[in-house]
């Protein structure tokens, strides 16, 4: 069941997917060819200048790919569901709705997970070529609440989706806001170290939101 499922969601999602595994791409390339240049017309003292004591964010504009891969991905995912009401077929399937949803979420969460990785890697790859191991380790802890960001948006949006009434909808989505944007800081160099553990702990307690729609949808749906 989940390997059909799987299949399914793959089918929606298989061009989001595929954009954002290029955005990632570009993104570290661009990233790659600007510290490049600045190597190039700068001397190190320069360089070394601009990332220690100025904290030049030179992976700065990676800020807001997660969190725009979790939006997408979810409307992706749940817009045709809802719209066209086969998630009310879905959720009369010979299966627990709570299972059923817990697949299509874990799904979406795989994926976003795999894409992350795949960004951090390249990321890490692209300033190790550039500057020592602690600046690389830095560069990890400083993305990572953008990371958590991209699993935060989507659990809100995929509620949001799922959620049979728009004022529940419109509540999601301004909590779902305001949240995210508390993730979505690029003023230094790890300033959310003492932070990072509530940042998880959030976003994986926002997992269960779309239990809670999926049930009101269900039993009071469309």
């Amino acid at each position: 069941m989940f390997l059909s499922l799987s299949y399914k969601e793959w089918l929606k999602t298989r061009w989001i997917i595929l954009i954002a595994a290029v955005v990632g791409i570009v993104s570290a390339l661009t990233i790659f060819l600007n510290l490049g240049a600045i190597s190039e017309f700068n001397d190190a003292n320069a360089v070394w200048n601009y990332v220690i004591f100025k904290k030049y964010l030179f992976y700065g504009d990676f800020i807001y790919i997660p969190v725009l891969i979790g939006l997408a991905l979810g409307i992706s995912q749940f817009y045709p569901e809802v719209n066209s009401l086969r998630l009310k077929l879905t959720l009369h399937l010979p299966l627990k709705e709570n299972r059923l949803l817990f697949y299509m979420i874990g799904y979406g969460t795989i994926i976003i997970l795999a894409l992350e990785l795949f960004f951090a890697i390249l990321l890490a790859i692209v300033t190790a070529h550039f500057y020592p191991s602690e600046i690389v380790v830095s560069e990890i802890k400083t993305i990572l609440p953008w990371l958590f960001s991209g699993f935060v948006a989507y659990f809100f949006v995929a509620a949001a989706m799922v959620d049979p009434q728009w004022v529940r909808r419109t509540v999601l989505v301004v909590f779902g806001y305001a949240i995210t944007s508390y993730y979505l800081f690029a003023d230094g160099y790890e300033n959310y170290n003492h932070s990072l553990q509530w940042f998880l702990l959030i976003a994986v307690l926002e997992f269960s939101l779309i239990f809670l729609s999926g049930f009101r949808f269900k039993r009071g749906g469309r």
